[in-house]
């Protein structure tokens, strides 16, 4: 009984963390719940909502009362480079929130549009209504389908979660390699 709460309580968690600090998406941990426990996988998918949009309302906050502070803690976060960020920014201002719902499927830093939205005063409730949207589609489809993966290979979940497991470490790798690459493009034109 006590698996499933922790699953769901790292879900949350994480959805939280990604939403103001942390730099990977939720959809790993909320995979590797469904694969776990099938039977769970609408609610790994809503607890790691409940966590993006209540990490969402603190970025936001964070956007409209300490922007500048908050984007370069932003912009220090691994896969965040500054460039990056302000094509996020530029493209949510000028598109709104079509640019929010094409990021939540995109896997596009969540963080960066709540600190836009806050910076720029948005409506709250609406930018806080349609990031649920966006980011709710993404983690209900990750979740239905790492469960019905899961109920098709049962004999192979451990498989199945060494998977998810190897694509945490792609995903690290491949944010180290960009932030490296940014680093020495900046390093390069510093010395300019």
């Amino acid at each position: 009984m006590l698996l499933p709460i922790a699953i769901l309580v790292a879900c949350f968690l994480w959805g939280f963390a990604e939403a103001t600090v942390f730099f990977l998406v939720p959809d790993l941990v909320i995979g590797i719940a469904a694969i776990l426990i099938p039977a769970f996988w609408a609610r790994s998918a809503y607890e790691a909502l409940l966590g993006a949009v209540g990490g969402g309302a603190l970025a936001y906050w964070l956007g409209e009362h300490r922007e500048a502070g908050y984007l370069r803690f932003v912009t220090r976060l691994p896969g965040h480079p500054p460039a990056f960020v302000e094509k996020i920014r530029d493209g949510f201002r000028s598109r709104g929130a079509a640019a929010l719902l094409v990021g939540g499927f995109a896997g596009r830093p969540f963080k960066v549009y709540a600190l836009e939205a806050g910076a720029s005063r948005r409506n709250a409730y609406r930018f806080l209504a349609l990031g649920a949207l966006a980011r709710g589609a993404r983690f209900f489809l990750t979740a239905y389908l790492a469960s019905r993966a899961a109920l098709l290979l049962e004999d192979h979940r451990i498989a199945a979660v060494s998977f998810f497991v190897l694509a945490l470490v792609a995903s690290l790798l491949y944010l180290s390699a960009i932030e490296r690459r940014y680093r020495r493009r900046r390093g390069n034109a510093d010395r300019l």
